[in-house]
């Protein structure tokens, strides 16, 4: 593999104690896999279990950079999914990407700690099912087990999601994903905004998909490897009883309910949220 390509992130989220860079190196069939990477990780292959985190809905691995702290002697993948999956696209086809790109980061066939934040704790899921010999770890953050537990705001968004122009798409997007009377720091803001505007109508849409047709409900007993849930109890998108639920189903699963957290604790909450995310390795020794 040549030496991949990368770019430094200086947005709106990245005041951290080091810096996160994209990478684009090859995957599957020669395509590109795309991800971000703390500077400073470890070489390919060495250090703690890497941990590959899956962004939420419409976000790319930028998303995850406040948890600069997680990557101390570990190489945390912060995955940017294609925009190329097809309208028709399950969420075991999302699962099965995430593997190529943490495999095209230098972990092929090694077991890694899946971190999902909302969709992203759906495909995480998917991605344990599919691969669970190279599952050593689940971190689920503000995630659900099904289609049955969204909100009825992201259920209208789904709805119209078809009439928005495909030019105006990501724009409105961000619109409605992120209000002008949401209450969020400006600056954090215009970092999740700068990432919605780089997702296409089609992979929204492969997203919305893909969720509508997923259910973790039946499978999770199997998933008999360590999990930390976590999930904040004033989340608007996806409940707190679906942080619960997973909880529940899961055979090792520890949750974490966060008190006045909403949807995206690894923003808003980052410090608490590593903090648990950091013991919680520790603990399992991971």
């Amino acid at each position: 593999m040549g030496s991949p390509a990368r770019a430094a992130y200086t947005g709106g989220m990245d005041a951290l104690p080091g810096k996160v860079f994209l990478v684009s190196a090859p995957r599957g069939q020669g395509r590109p896999a795309s991800f971000w990477r703390f500077e400073g990780a470890p070489a390919s292959g060495n250090g703690k279990t890497p941990v590959l985190a899956l962004a939420g809905l419409g976000l790319d691995g930028r998303v995850f950079s406040r948890l600069a702290s997680l990557a101390r002697g570990r190489d945390l993948v912060l995955a940017n999914l294609p925009n190329d999956f097809p309208p028709s696209a399950r969420m075991e086809d999302m699962g099965r990407a995430a593997w190529e790109i943490l495999d095209a980061a230098g972990h092929a066939g090694r077991p890694a700690v899946l971190m999902g934040s909302s969709f992203g704790g759906m495909a995480a899921l998917a991605a344990a099912a599919e691969r669970p010999d190279r599952t050593a770890g689940l971190v689920l953050i503000g995630t659900a087990p099904s289609w049955s537990f969204v909100s009825a705001r992201l259920r209208a968004a789904s709805a119209v999601h078809g009439l928005v122009p495909r030019r105006a798409y990501p724009r409105v997007f961000a619109a409605v994903m992120l209000p002008p009377l949401k209450r969020i720091d400006p600056a954090v803001k215009a970092g999740l905004r700068l990432q919605m505007l780089h997702r296409t109508k089609g992979f929204v849409g492969a997203c919305l998909h893909a969720m509508r047709g997923f259910d973790a409900l039946p499978g999770l007993p199997s998933l008999r490897v360590p999990a930390l849930v976590v999930h904040g109890d004033d989340d608007g998108v996806l409940p707190p009883r679906a942080g619960a639920a997973l909880a529940a189903g899961l055979p090792r699963a520890a949750l974490v309910a966060m008190a006045g957290a909403g949807h995206l604790p690894h923003v808003s909450r980052a410090a608490e949220t590593a903090a648990a995310v950091e013991a919680f390795l520790s603990r399992e020794g991971l």
